[in-house]
């Protein structure tokens, strides 16, 4: 059925992922971005049975945590100096106050809550989400876009080429939120 059949789609995803109490924005990134893709996928194809999956995996893996960073009092406050997502993401790399949270987890989202669990690594979180420079949208996708096809490409060791299932996943996330910004 397309979305046009169904009413209006785009007033239900407007409303339920940025205008309720408890927005299910929060809820796309869940599941390495399987709701965010299936609504991308649902506005590419004009699918209204997508929007809904995509809305009920949203509701269904809504991230407490991950509404918490996004909506904490300090990103209100703007910062003189933002930095680049490669920038950021270097300084990440050498943080010690992530240092040893996710160990035994190795490569997985079911780490995540090791780190919102963290004080030290929830704060560290909420500073580098202040350094990225929102105010223009289309270039931070872009860096981001690059950025994540390079991590996808190039983190494996030298001459042994290997597969990861999660920073797969990056280039979908990205291309997903690029879709839906533009179309919503």
């Amino acid at each position: 059925m397309e979305i046009t059949k169904l009413g209006n789609s785009k007033s239900l995803v407007i409303s339920q992922v940025f205008g309720t109490s408890k927005p299910l924005l929060y809820g796309l990134f869940a599941g390495v971005g399987r709701p965010l893709a299936l609504l991308s996928d649902s506005i590419e194809l004009r699918t209204a049975l997508l929007v809904i999956q995509a809305l009920t995996l949203s509701a269904v893996d809504w991230m407490e945590s991950m509404y918490e960073l996004m909506t904490h009092p300090s990103l209100s406050v703007p910062l003189l100096e933002h930095l680049s997502p490669e920038d950021i993401l270097s300084r990440v790399a050498h943080d010690g106050r992530f240092s040893g949270i996710m160990r035994g987890f190795g490569p997985s989202f079911q780490a995540l809550p090791c780190i919102f669990a963290n004080a030290n690594a929830k704060l560290a979180l909420v500073e580098y989400v202040r350094m990225l420079d929102v105010s223009n949208l289309p270039l931070v996708l872009q860096q981001l876009s690059a950025l994540s096809a390079l991590l996808l490409c190039a983190t494996h060791k030298p001459d042994q080429p290997a597969f990861d299932f999660y920073l797969g996943h990056l280039p979908t996330c990205i291309h997903s939120t690029m879709i839906i910004l533009n179309n919503l």
